[in-house]
């Protein structure tokens, strides 16, 4: 039994040390870049094997394509890897689909199945079973299999990859960058195109943000137009194509830098004689794309026209002004320091209610009042109902008029409005359950008040508007109120309460606001009660509109 012992024992050990040799003998190394640098592949000559893609990676989920159709496809264009670093490991793998079966091989790999290491095991390239032959300064050409060869010999040369390590940075994308030349709605459509798989073209810099716009081309083309949404002047547009070939997905972008399976539009050999340019001028504010479908841009870097995409921007109309005003009461006219609303068509490109905070251009926009320049408080676009909110610059000085000058991304439409010391408008709202609006009243408490909230009786409120003129210490433009506050230049400022006149305890500028008054003043014990009291405000004999408050 000791002797049967003895010779399994010995049987296992040898066994293990073959598991070592195996283990270490001669794989195929990895790429260890000497320099920094950038990367560039290409395939450069194959005899034989299934038809298969070579690109980086470690593993299936992790692999990038960036050659195909292999050794077919071979001499293919050199094509950019992305950059690496003096002593970075890079891995690269082979994919190969033969007998409706999927095989791969890497670099770095462990044998399991269908997934199986490079080797050269058996040293038939005479290289000490290396695969990768330096064959100049910074060049090697790796010797391959395809992945499903490997299973059956060791390495006959069916795929011969260049790597090239090139000082220096990556290339910028080339050919297909749109900037818009004015402002309005950008249409696509295909016209034509010959060849490729299956694509849609769209909006987009990446795959996360692609957003389609047609399918199915080239066979479908000639498309109908679609709208692909409202540009500004200046505005870089990206287009993307999308292809499905081979069960894969590949990308191409105008603005995008190659990464395996997603690559730039690019005409580097000059194919259409536009210097490396894929947009043609066809006519006004209309250009054609000359591009491939994605797939194809990962095995060349010429143009074939495969999709013919017709851009055509449709400039918006310029903006038109309809009225400059109190950005309380709305009543026409400016005055230095006050807000002010300006109303019109195509003012700015914004949907909805944005606040640029006191900027002086916002998407494009900017206000001038007598050259100089206003801060933005609110521009709206609301169910067709267009305004911009700004200052009016305290610095200007009163004449008659002034042109208030509206720039809307280039596009530029002016008013000449009246111009006095002194506007004073109040702050308005509509309560709840009221169709009328009430003047912006406040509380000692902070509530505001309101018909439900009326206002007692010999208390002390405080009121909101604007327009009561300059004040003392002076506040320049886009200065916020101080404190202790900067009170009004002009006096008496009067509290009209149902056709009485009430002394205003204070009156200046509202603290940490821009362009905002207020005043401060009581209501008589004697005034008249109800839930709608006629109430104005007058400084130095100009009055305010008529508004509303409640008292009890």
């Amino acid at each position: 039994m000791r002797s049967y012992e003895k010779r399994s024992s010995i049987r296992l050990l040898v066994l293990a040390a073959f598991i070592v040799w195996i283990s270490s003998t001669a794989r195929a190394e990895n790429f260890v870049a000497p320099t920094s640098g950038t990367l560039y592949i290409q395939c450069v000559g194959g005899s034989a094997g299934a038809a298969s893609q070579f690109g980086t990676g470690s593993s299936i989920a992790n692999f990038v394509p960036y050659l195909s159709a292999l050794p077919g496809s071979c001499p293919t264009t050199e094509v950019f890897v992305g950059s690496v670093t003096a002593g970075q490991t890079v891995t690269f793998g082979i994919h190969t689909l033969w007998g409706g079966k999927d095989y791969w091989a890497f670099s770095n790999g462990t044998d399991q199945a269908s997934v199986i290491a490079f080797s050269d095991t058996h040293n038939s390239l005479g290289m000490g079973g290396k695969i990768i032959q330096p064959t100049g300064t910074n060049t090697w050409v790796m010797h391959l299999d395809d992945a499903a060869s490997y299973l059956v010999d060791d390495n006959n040369g069916d795929v011969l990859i260049q790597l090239r390590l090139s000082a220096g940075s990556a290339p910028s994308p080339t050919g297909g960058v749109f900037v818009a030349p004015s402002t309005g709605t950008l249409y696509l459509k295909c016209v034509g195109g010959s060849a490729g798989a299956s694509s849609q073209f769209g909006i987009g810099q990446s795959p996360s943000t692609f957003v389609p716009y047609l399918s199915s081309l080239p066979q479908s083309c000639p498309t109908t137009e679609v709208a692909a949404g409202a540009v500004t002047l200046g505005q870089t547009i990206a287009f993307g194509i999308q292809t499905f070939w081979q069960g894969q997905f590949y990308w191409a972008f105008s603005t995008s830098t190659d990464q395996g399976s997603v690559v730039s539009f690019t005409d580097l050999s000059n194919s259409l004689g536009m210097g490396g340019s894929i947009i043609q001028s066809t006519g006004l504010n209309t250009w054609i794309l000359h591009l491939n479908d994605a797939a194809h841009y990962t095995i060349s870097s010429a143009e074939a026209n495969n999709i013919l995409i017709q851009v055509r921007l449709q400039p918006a109309p310029g903006p038109s002004i309809t009225g400059v005003g109190n950005a309380a009461s709305f009543q026409p006219g400016i005055s230095p320091g006050m807000l002010a609303t300006l109303f019109g068509t195509n003012l700015s490109p914004v949907v909805g209610v944005t606040s640029p905070g006191g900027a002086m251009s916002y998407q494009g926009v900017s206000v001038t009042v007598g050259g100089r320049t206003a801060p933005l408080f609110t521009i709206a676009n609301v169910g067709g109902i267009e305004q911009v909110n700004f200052q009016v610059p305290a610095e200007l000085t009163a004449p008659n008029t002034v042109a208030v000058q509206l720039n809307n991304n280039g596009s530029v439409t002016s008013v000449n409005v009246p111009v006095a010391v002194i506007q004073p408008g109040i702050f308005e709202y509509i309560p709840v359950g009221s169709l009328v609006p009430y003047a912006a009243i406040v509380k000692p408490d902070g509530s505001i008040v309101s018909p439900s909230n009326p206002a007692s009786r010999g208390s002390t409120l405080v009121m909101f508007l604007t327009g009561l003129g300059p004040v003392s210490p002076f506040l320049a433009t886009g200065q916020p109120g101080p404190v202790p506050p900067a009170t009004t230049f002009y006096q008496p400022i009067v509290v009209g309460l149902n056709n009485g006149g009430v002394p205003a305890m204070f009156s200046g500028a509202a603290p940490y606001f821009v362009g905002l008054d207020q005043v401060n003043f009581t209501i008589p014990s004697d005034a008249s009660v109800g839930s709608s009291i006629p109430f104005s405000v007058s400084i130095n004999g100009v009055f305010s509109q008529v508004s509303r408050i409640a008292v009890q």
